[in-house]
């Protein structure tokens, strides 16, 4: 009987372990004949049968099994030739050197031989050398373990398809070998098993549809070992079992997956098992038969000495010694999941999928290329019934939810983060919380601080404290100028009477060490410095007279902090992440050699352990270190700086006593009069962000108030297109004109709000102060308190004015005017004039584009609604959030961002209508989601991406409440240790009092001992004090894509008692949650080899859909 090993990549069969190499396809011959009926074996010569590969070097040799009793062959011989291995294509062997790792043999198929004893082997890494020790494991398989001294292997999911199929063991049928290569470069390998095959011949006591066999050690001191290390250099390799294994006892044979064997009463069945050796003796086994309805045969057994490379053999009859002797219905849930795939179902076009959504029968899935709508009902041929690509170039669909007739899909850009392809030339989101502006600007560069065109050049900036600047007439620049036979750099104010102020003075030996010594900076203990460009002044001597200094230019030294160096090396510095004032610390490190590193650093502190950095690198050499830097960087909470490492002579600055005041946030120039302010403490838009600008008149306002704040146009233009959010809180009876637009002559272009009986309308007005007058105004009436998104589009001498809701759906366009002329519009402006008193104006989000800014701008999200029957998309809702995970709960819709979270009202399903937003001044990935009850109150619990997890009550959908926060803060592996780096979480599912979490740390620490990702499980039974616990995916089990984007796992589903978390191109990976908080790993179950696997969706009825870029249907063995 010839049967080939199964292979388990291919999509012929479900499962495979991710630890076991099985891409060889060696065939195995047996003939299975037995004499008695109990357990017993017969009687053939213990001669081992050889077989021999040669090629390339290499000679294989494999031993043969024997019989349990030492002295006969295994019974599963075919006749006098004893067990026959036959080489085929695709074979492949494992090769490890002692020193160079490890390479695959690959079979050459055309040297197969006629009989397929021999053939020859090519190894693709490196080539044998002579004199040498090397070490061989078989079968080779995709991921094979690269340490020659803890190779993975597996007993865990074994089947037979039919009675007397054993053409699973080759899966499990490890071998290993070692050698020393001859002085020709040629070593001989003996192939030795690792394990044993256990043979039972039952009969069967009742006529059913069995799909499992078991064998149970009934012991509390040991466990069956169903998974382990080899180390391949000890000198007789064996089997050690997983110290973080669960010791459940059990070891099963799925018999024809999900469907089972028909097996009539009284007929002989026979099953095979690979186990690893074990000494049982002396134990009590039970052997389980279990049919479909999971009505259970047992017979109790006595254990054996099982070794390797033996074989056992057990008969169970009807009753008697040996026999059955219980039998019973219902089994606990006490053994690992087993899982058989049911079908893969292709997308026709290449769709990387993100999430699922399952309904009578037919699959909903989203992703890269939009929804598809997959049929079920056959589902081992599951086909396409629609597909909508809904997606933009650059975005995918990252939730999906089903309720009634529609289809809920949550869309992103595909940008990570905070990045974007795409925004506005100017975006403000008034979120640096300034209470009051003041009118300055921290960033004026001094201009013709006096008469003189070269002095002004090369002072970029001249401050000076101690002495009156209009003193001086004189000034001396010396550039390497020869003095005394040494070479000067020199830079001098002088009164031509005797009085003078150094700013520099140096002789170096010569002109190139002068020359080289040149700095941008130089300042005084007295606090005067200056900001110079050498690159315009001549070698030599420089002497300027009847200079004439303007000392109100140089003495105003206005800037963001209370430090000369930070105000010069901060040319723009935005904080909207935390309050700038807290921070009285500022480290800037620039090539700075400390603890074996070169390291450049921005780095703020409050002295107290609350820090703000935008760049925090080491590199090996000072070369790498200064070519790294930039003028800009970016935090991931939107955090902004512009900065001149020049002004930096040092490598380590430490500036203490810090004081910031950002006084002007994302503005230029802010100017005011009378009772009118601007300020950035309102509350927000439902867009993004926590503050808005909030323009408030006070209670005598004059004709000639106002307050303006304004922001210079990169380049002028005719054209802009402006959006923003407008909330009218208090409005009196006058007309409140705000300005958005001025020309370089003052010109202004504003929005009016015309105050009516119930409400509100707008106006366009143009002019300057003295002209400034309303061309048209609107019949729509708004209400006052709510926020309203507005367009303004500007085509040289035609304005339109659009509004929408707060769902940002389509614009409705309500007003439109000719303005009196084309302008070139120069600034950018928010501000207020009005005569009433007591108005309180509220703008947010404000963007600026020249043109098309509805394609730079809500581009980075979308809220969809579909028609279930045929994906035709009903309703569009844009976002300026990357929209995440999305679930229906009370006919409410919750949408997660990575900002943030949506909830809207779903009553009418086509239109729904958004009820809260909530933000965080921090910037926190809201990711994964579910809910649970608790007390008569409803609750949702978030996985918050780096920040753990979050949780709310939701008992009240338009005013929910953060009842409870925990981050990862003590974490530690499962041995105790610390965990390094930073920690990922994003999906999560609640069995109260338990939530459980996916989690993953730095991808940098990827097969390090600091690598650690798993199930994260919280106790939440006390808010007040939320425990954590992480159970580990053991490192045989990890995946091995460096590239994959997130940090898998990123998906959790709960099937009972057990999570699944997809495990990149391992597959999914299982835990068991019987006895929490005790959680135990189960193992790992391949689903394609090829891809990373993403969403898992669990149905009720128990049907596991996986997804990458295929949809494997799996369904457990029961």
């Amino acid at each position: 009987m010839l049967i080939k090993k199964c292979n388990l990549y291919g999509k012929d069969r479900s499962y495979k372990n991710c630890n076991k190499m099985n891409n060889m396809n060696r065939l195995i011959i047996f003939l299975c004949y037995f004499i008695f009926p109990f357990c017993i074996v017969s009687c053939i010569d213990d001669e081992l049968i050889k077989q021999k590969v040669t090629k390339c070097g290499v000679t294989i040799n494999v031993q043969d099994f024997k019989n349990e009793n030492n002295v006969t062959r295994s019974l599963l011989t075919p006749g006098e030739q004893g067990t026959t291995f036959e080489w085929e294509k695709d074979d492949v062997v494992a090769v490890y050197s002692a020193a160079k790792g490890m390479t695959n043999f690959f079979i050459d198929e055309a040297s197969i031989s006629e009989d397929k004893s021999t053939a020859d082997f090519y190894g693709s890494g490196f080539s044998l050398s002579p004199t040498s020790t090397y070490y061989a494991f078989y079968p080779y398989g995709s991921g094979q373990a690269l340490d020659k001294c803890a190779i993975p292997v597996n007993f865990k999911y074994q089947k037979q398809y039919s009675n007397g199929d054993f053409s699973d063991l080759g899966n499990f049928d490890y071998m290993c070998a070692s050698g020393i290569s001859d002085e020709n470069s040629h070593v001989g390998f003996t192939f030795n098993h690792l394990g044993c095959v256990v043979e039972y011949k039952i009969t069967i006591p009742k006529t059913a549809v069995y799909n499992k066999i078991r064998l149970e050690l009934n012991s509390d001191d040991m466990s069956l070992i169903k998974s382990g290390i080899v180390n391949l250099t000890e000198p007789e390799p064996k089997i050690i079992q997983n110290e973080d294994e669960r010791k459940d006892s059990i070891l099963s044979v799925i018999l024809n997956g999900t469907e089972g064997l028909k097996l009539t009463q009284d007929s002989i069945m026979t099953v095979y098992m690979m186990m690893a050796p074990q000494d049982l003796s002396g134990m009590k086994l039970t052997i389980r038969l279990v049919d479909v309805d999971q009505n259970w045969y047992s017979a109790s057994v006595n254990g054996k000495n099982m070794k390797a490379g033996y074989t056992y053999h057990y008969t169970i009859s009807q009753s008697g010694d040996g026999g059955f002797t219980g039998s019973g219905s219902g089994l606990p849930d006490d053994e690992e999941l087993v899982l058989e795939k049911m079908s893969t179902f292709t997308p026709p076009i290449y769709n990387y999928l993100e999430d699922f959504a399952y309904e009578d029968n037919i699959l909903y899935a989203v992703g890269n290329n939009g929804i598809l709508k997959i049929d079920y009902s056959n589902y081992s041929v599951p086909y396409l019934l629609e597909f909508n690509d809904i997606t933009d170039t650059g975005e995918r669909g990252r939730g999906i939810c089903v309720n009634g007739d529609y289809l809920y899909v949550s869309m992103r850009q595909n940008t990570g983060g905070l990045d974007e392809t795409k925004k506005p030339d100017i975006r403000l989101d008034f979120e640096s919380n300034i209470s009051k502006f003041t009118s300055s600007n921290p960033n004026q560069s001094n201009t013709d601080i006096c008469n003189n065109e070269v002095v002004n050049n090369f002072f970029k900036r001249l401050f000076l404290c101690s002495e009156d600047p209009s003193l001086f007439n004189i000034v001396y620049v010396y550039k390497a100028a020869n003095v005394d036979g040494g070479y000067k750099n020199s830079i001098l104010l002088s009164d031509g009477s005797g009085s003078s102020l150094s700013l520099c003075s140096n002789t170096y030996s010569t002109k190139e060490e002068a020359l080289s010594s040149l700095q941008s900076l130089y300042t005084l203990k007295t606090g005067d410095y200056c900001l110079v460009n050498w690159s315009i002044i001549p070698e030599g001597k420089n002497i300027f007279r009847s200079v004439v200094f303007d000392s109100n230019q140089i003495i105003n030294d206005t800037g963001i902090t209370n430090n000369t160096l930070c105000n010069m090396f901060f040319q723009e510095l935005r904080i909207t992440s935390k309050n700038p004032s807290m921070f009285n610390r500022l480290y800037l490190y620039k090539a700075y050699y400390t603890g074996g590193v070169y390291r450049n650093s921005i780095s703020f502190s409050d002295g107290a352990g609350t820090n703000l950095s935008f760049i925090g690198t080491s590199y090996s050499t000072e070369e790498e270190a200064l070519a790294a830097l930039t003028d800009e960087y970016v935090t991931l909470n939107g955090d902004y700086c512009k900065v001149d490492w020049s002004v930096l002579t040092e490598s380590c600055n430490i500036i203490r006593d810090l004081s910031i005041e950002i006084q002007l946030g994302e503005f230029d120039e802010y100017l005011a009069n009378g009772n009118i302010s601007i300020s950035e403490t309102g509350s927000p838009c439902p867009n993004i962000g926590v503050f808005s600008a909030s323009l408030i008149s006070g209670n005598s306002v004059q004709n000639d108030d106002f307050a303006i704040l304004s922001k210079k146009i990169g380049k002028t233009s005719s054209n802009a297109e402006m959006s923003l959010w407008v909330n009218a809180q208090n409005i009196g009876n006058s007309d409140i004109y705000l300005p958005l637009l001025q020309t370089a002559k003052g010109e202004e272009f504003s929005i009016v709000i015309i105050p009516g009986s119930s409400g509100f309308s707008f106006g366009i007005a143009e002019g300057d102060e003295s002209s400034r007058h309303i061309i048209a105004s609107s019949n729509t009436t708004f209400e006052i308190g709510e926020w309203y998104n507005l367009k303004i589009v500007i085509n040289s001498t035609v304005s339109s004015l659009y509004w929408r809701e707060p769902e940002c759906g389509e614009w409705n366009i309500f007003l439109e005017a000719n303005l009196s002329q084309s302008n070139e519009y120069s600034s950018l402006l928010l501000g207020m004039r009005t005569l009433s008193s007591n108005v309180e104006i509220l703008v947010d989000d404000y963007y600026y584009h020249p043109t098309d800014i509805d394609q730079v701008s809500y581009i980075n999200g979308k809220l969809i609604v579909a028609n279930k029957s045929n994906l035709d998309v009903l309703t569009e809702y844009n976002l300026d959030l990357k929209g995440t995970d999305i679930y229906i709960y009370n006919n409410h819709l919750i949408l997660n961002c990575l900002r943030g979270f949506n909830i809207y009202d779903i009553s009418n399903p086509v239109k729904p209508i958004l009820k809260f937003s909530h933000r965080d001044y921090d910037y926190t990935e809201y990711q994964g989601a579910d809910f649970f009850t608790v007390s008569g109150r409803d609750y949702m619990a978030v996985s918050n991406y780096t920040r753990g997890l979050s949780i709310w009550d939701i008992t009240e959908m338009s005013n929910p409440t953060c009842v409870a926060k925990k981050t990862f803060e003590g974490l530690t592996a499962e041995d105790g240790t610390p965990l390094q780096g930073t920690g990922y979480s994003f999906d999560i599912k609640v069995d109260y009092p338990y939530v459980y979490s996916t989690w993953a740390n730095n991808t940098p620490y990827m097969n390090t001992a600091y690598w650690h990702i798993g199930l994260l499980t919280y106790d939440i039974s006390n808010f007040s004090n939320i425990t954590m616990k992480l159970t580990e995916i053991p490192p045989s089990d990890r995946y091995s894509i460096t590239t994959d984007g997130d940090k898998r796992p990123t998906r959790i589903a709960k099937l009972g008692k057990r999570l699944i978390l997809n495990n990149s191109n391992k597959g999914i990976s299982v835990f068991n949650a019987n006895s929490a908080p005790t959680i135990y790993y189960e193992g790992t179950i391949g689903t394609n080899d090829d891809a990373s696997t993403n969403p898992i969706y669990v149905t009720t009825d128990g049907k596991i859909f996986v997804g990458d870029n295929e949809i494997h249907l799996f369904m457990p063995v029961r």
